[in-house]
């Protein structure tokens, strides 16, 4: 019997640098926790594991018209080619959902870097948590959108925001855990003056 199912970590490794994925990882016996997998070049990866790598991380809740979306980034070094992303539909799945439940309990994350050859553990404090904690309180009465409607509302926010780096600084940090709410209903949109 073939399985057509590939693991995480095949994935990771044979996409391209770059790239970040999350999900639920066994860290200890009966210990699920939220790991974030990400590909690198070589010449980022041994920036990364000469030690006392800055992390800095930001996620915010975007709306286009009645979807909510969630990136969150993952900036190593305060290095634009070392930002990463990854956009959340909290209405994707009783998975996503679980994944929001853990970015907002779990006080530890763990960062997974990975090159063709090798493989680095970086665990950090999660300064995401208090954002997410308000993230499932505005998501969790929301009426759901479908999958497509995700994927429009996406593909309008990332013609706004081109590049990881500038959704990196539309996401501004806040006091209260990198928590950004921005109406986004009106792009695309042109008005005359």
């Amino acid at each position: 019997m073939n399985n057509c199912l590939i693991t995480s970590i095949e994935y990771i490794t044979a996409t391209l640098p770059g790239t970040m994925i999350c999900d639920a990882v066994e860290v200890r016996p009966f210990n699920i926790e939220i790991a974030f997998l990400i590909k690198e070049t070589q010449l980022h990866f041994n920036e990364l594991i000469k030690g006392n790598s800055d992390i800095d991380m930001r996620s915010g809740l975007m709306r286009f018209d009645n979807v909510v979306l969630t990136p969150l980034l993952i900036q190593v070094n305060n290095n634009p080619s070392m930002t990463y992303q990854i956009w959340f539909n909290y209405h994707e799945s009783e998975y996503v959902k679980q994944y929001f439940d853990y970015l907002a309990t779990q006080e530890i994350l763990y960062l997974l870097f990975f090159t063709n050859d090798y493989a680095q553990v970086i665990t950090v404090n999660n300064s995401l948590q208090l954002g997410f904690k308000l993230h499932l309180h505005q998501l969790k009465n929301k009426i759901p959108w479908s999958i497509a409607d995700f994927e429009h509302a996406k593909s309008k926010l990332l013609n706004r925001y081109p590049t990881t780096i500038s959704l990196w600084n539309g996401l501004k940090k806040t006091p209260k855990g990198d928590l950004f709410i921005k109406e986004e209903a009106n792009l695309g949109r042109t008005s005359k003056q």
